[in-house]
């Protein structure tokens, strides 16, 4: 099972969104908690899926001390239940520790949907 943790933020409400994501059958999951700035996380665990079949393009940018995994869909309902998507978007900060997990994600997905390779000196 590929699962690897994730950081968001959600600037519309100053909120930042950690979290676990992970491969599950044909979806890709997103289980995370809210954090308020200068607050503990809220206890409640959050969890948004995204079908496979919406998914239309994931890239991976790599950057010195974390990576971007950004992922586009083709509806914006998938991402209803995640409030760090804007306009079928989200982009998910991932640690340089995780990233060779992310990257083994974005070529499981699919190849073909990566809208750009993986850019090795950005």
């Amino acid at each position: 099972m590929i699962a690897f943790p994730f950081a968001c933020t959600d600037w519309s409400s100053f909120h930042e969104i950690k979290g676990l994501l992970r491969l599950e059958d044909e979806d890709l999951v997103l289980e995370y908690r809210i954090v308020q700035w200068g607050c503990l996380p809220k206890a409640r665990v959050r969890e948004a899926r995204l079908p496979r079949e919406v998914i239309t393009a994931m890239t991976l940018r790599k950057g010195w001390f974390r990576d971007v995994l950004a992922i586009q869909t083709s509806s914006l309902r998938s991402w209803e239940e995640f409030p760090g998507a804007v306009d079928g978007r989200a982009r998910l900060i991932v640690g340089k520790e995780d990233r060779e997990t992310a990257r083994e994600l974005v070529a499981l997905l699919s190849p073909e949907k990566a809208v750009s390779p993986i850019d090795e000196f950005a």
